[in-house]
């Protein structure tokens, strides 16, 4: 109860005189005791007390749980291979158990490969359907663009008794990659009330006031998040964040440098570091530095190459400077990534393949458009090109 309620200092004060000395401690206390260590920032403390359980103890090292906790340890010290094998270890100690599968399709997902995720919860969505894994399944399937399946997952997981603030989320999540700023807020709003410790949720909702232009919001979240999480990589990324709805992106460049650079010594996860240099590239492209925001935008794809996002705004860079073949080729890997995230670049990648006289891939690219995004901005341009293909 104490670690539900965050707050593992005082789980490790109660369960310290169980824990003993470890050599006799049932496992559901050791493995208890290492994570109100590991999640009071003790995670060398949780390791020696696990290492212990494995050399007094080697049967029960094998444990599931015992693996699971490990993985976590890993995990949090930035160890994600180790984290990886961990999990697959203990999917084998207990071919059964949800824990150890869910989590290491959560770690595929912060290791910057959604489609690795998407195949495990999709397979677990097929052996166990629990409300945990199709909120899970849905959050894959939006960042790999497939919309209509998040949705149709996320409806399923509000039926099967999802965690509440969880589900909240992802349909923010959603509503955000559909461009719909203003319903997001509202869905993020509430899972912030239901779980305010999320770090996720606030990075969201304060990417959901940039762009919404919601600059009340933007400063009410701000205030909220510099009390609540003061010091910390989120707290630069929403000083940065309302920088940019204040429409100061050299400011904005500044503090969300710095966002990057204390998640980097607090060994965050590919995907966590890949986003925030993404937004330092965003900012510097607003303040119309081209070189600096394409560094940071390839910094960022050094972390986490699934990011569409980085690939499309290195291809606007691209095509601003004249270079339409590097603009086509960082199109074609958005849309190879997220068909759904930005879709005017599949209006110019049809654009670039009708100039070079490859109708086939012209007209494949504009009715993609047009099928998807038949009211878009550039609708009627899409239309005139396939016209004249035809």
């Amino acid at each position: 109860m104490d670690l539900a309620r965050h707050d593992p200092r005082t789980a490790q004060k109660r369960l310290q005189p169980l824990y003993g000395d470890g050599s006799t401690a049932p496992v559901d206390v050791v493995v208890a005791y290492a994570a109100a260590m590991r999640l009071s920032g003790d995670a060398a403390g949780a390791r020696a007390v696990l290492a212990k359980l494995a050399e007094v103890r080697p049967a029960d090292a094998a444990d599931r749980r015992v693996l699971v906790e490990e993985a976590r340890v890993e995990r949090a010290e930035g160890a994600f291979d180790k984290a990886a094998e961990l999990y697959a270890r203990a999917a084998q100690a207990a071919p059964g158990a949800l824990e150890p599968r869910l989590e290491a399709a959560e770690l595929a997902l912060d290791r910057g490969d959604p489609s690795a995720a998407k195949s495990q919860l999709d397979a677990l969505d097929k052996e166990l359907g629990s409300g945990s894994v199709l909120v899970e399944a849905a959050r894959a399937h939006t960042v790999t663009g497939d919309h209509a399946g998040a949705q149709a997952l996320l409806d399923r997981a509000g039926k099967a008794s999802g965690p509440p603030w969880e589900l909240a989320r992802e349909r923010g999540r959603l509503l955000l990659r559909q461009f719909d700023p203003a319903r997001a807020v509202v869905e993020l709003e509430r899972a912030k009330s239901l779980e305010p410790d999320d770090q996720e949720t606030r990075a969201l909702l304060m990417q959901a006031y940039v762009l919404g232009k919601n600059a009340r919001g933007s400063a009410r979240e701000l205030e909220d998040v510099t009390k609540a999480f003061r010091g910390s990589a989120l707290a630069a990324m929403a000083r940065g964040m309302d920088a940019l709805v204040r429409e100061q992106p050299r400011e904005a460049a500044s503090e969300l440098g710095r966002s990057y650079s204390i998640a980097l010594d607090n060994k965050a996860s590919p995907r966590e570091l890949g986003r925030a240099a993404y937004w330092v590239g965003r900012a510097f492209y607003l303040d119309g530095d081209l070189k600096k925001a394409a560094d940071w935008l390839q910094k960022s794809l050094s972390h986490d190459a699934s990011q569409a996002d980085a690939h499309f705004l290195i291809g606007q860079i691209a095509y601003e400077g004249g270079k339409a073949d590097v603009m086509l080729k960082e199109f074609q890997k958005s849309v190879d990534l997220d068909p759904a995230g930005n879709p005017s670049a599949w209006y110019f990648i049809g654009e670039q393949h009708a100039g070079k006289k490859r109708t086939a891939e012209a007209k494949a690219a504009l009715q993609t458009y047009l099928d998807r995004w038949p009211s878009g901005d550039f609708a009627a341009d899409a239309k005139d090109l396939l016209s004249k293909l035809r």
